[in-house]
């Protein structure tokens, strides 16, 4: 029990430090959206931002998005000791409706419109937020906390923490690639705009730092963790990926039936060892789950190429009002 109280003790002020950043970080994006909007000067858009909140569909759901942080933190804050379901199942809800805000401010409805792509990239977000949202709980909060129990209990908590997240991170994979490829279709409309467009160069990166991230997480869950698993006693499921991966890491320490390489084939036989390299590994995954949130943000500044036909009615309203 002891361990759990310290977990929650840090979760909570990891929480409080995010809703923060979250809350400052909101204001610049206001302004910033309500520049574009009127084509002015940040320094002449700040006396005019009151009307974009009341006036505007962007407004309204950053006042929104405002309405369910202070909501959240709230809600939050108020958790004493052991929090009850319900509560807890409201901040749940709270945080869904909150993503669901930054899919009503971008491009899947920046007219105010809801159809099944405003769905999709509700999904999308809510699955990469919760998903590469927990790799920095799970390498500063979980793994620090486990830290300081004896060898036999460290090992079998990370182990069990592992088996849990690893199962997690698989589905959040799936419905990530289901989600992304409807929504990059849905925007790009052509295979050729993959490249042939600020919009689709800019996906393309995304979705190479995104195999970046699965790569390193492929190492975690075929690697690392049955590294763990065996430490434990526990049984080590064998799967053909598995060994792909076992064999692929093996080959970093030389030729076959050397040391290096028997010791690389059969997993970590250290703890420590293998924990550091646990770390490391997400540290990077957070690292580059970084980079990605920030392409995700450039995305949501650069248009999607449009479609022929609203090319040439752009194209014919701009030669009919002379501009």
């Amino acid at each position: 029990m002891a361990i759990l109280a310290e977990s929650q003790k840090e979760l909570k002020r990891w929480m409080g430090v995010c809703l923060l950043m979250l809350a400052v970080a909101s204001f610049p994006d206001l302004v910033l959206r309500a520049q574009m909007m009127s084509r002015k000067p940040i320094v002449e858009v700040i006396p005019i931002l009151r009307l974009v909140i009341s006036r505007t569909h962007i407004g309204h759901v950053w006042f929104l998005r405002i309405c369910l942080i202070a909501g959240i933190g709230t809600l939050w804050f108020a958790i004493k000791d052991q929090p009850r379901r319900y509560l807890l199942l409201t901040i749940e809800m709270a945080a869904a409706m909150l993503l669901l805000t930054l899919t009503l401010s971008g491009h899947s409805a920046d007219q105010g419109n809801v159809s099944w792509i405003v769905l999709f990239d509700w999904l999308h977000i809510f699955v990469i937020s919760v998903w590469l949202g927990g790799l920095p709980n799970l390498l500063g909060l979980t793994l620090r906390t486990v830290g300081t129990q004896d060898k036999n209990t460290r090992i079998q908590l990370v182990t069990d923490i592992l088996n849990r997240f690893s199962s997690f991170a698989y589905l959040c994979v799936v419905l990530l690639v289901t989600s992304g490829t409807y929504l990059s279709f849905s925007r790009l409309r052509a295979l050729s705009n993959l490249f042939g467009s600020p919009y689709g160069l800019t996906l393309v990166f995304k979705i190479t730092f995104f195999i970046l991230v699965l790569t390193l997480g492929a190492l975690i869950r075929y690697y690392v963790r049955p590294s763990f698993q065996r430490l434990a006693g526990q049984a080590a499921p064998e799967s053909r990926f598995s060994g792909i991966v076992r064999k692929f890491i093996s080959r970093l320490g030389g030729r076959p039936g050397s040391t290096d390489n028997i010791f690389l084939r059969s997993g970590f036989r250290s703890e420590q060892m293998a924990r550091i390299h646990l770390k490391l590994l997400i540290s990077v995954q957070c690292l580059i789950a970084i980079i990605i949130l920030g392409i995700a943000t450039l995305l949501t500044q650069t248009s999607p190429p449009m479609p022929e036909n609203t090319l040439q009615e752009h194209s014919m309203h701009m030669n009919h009002t002379g501009m």
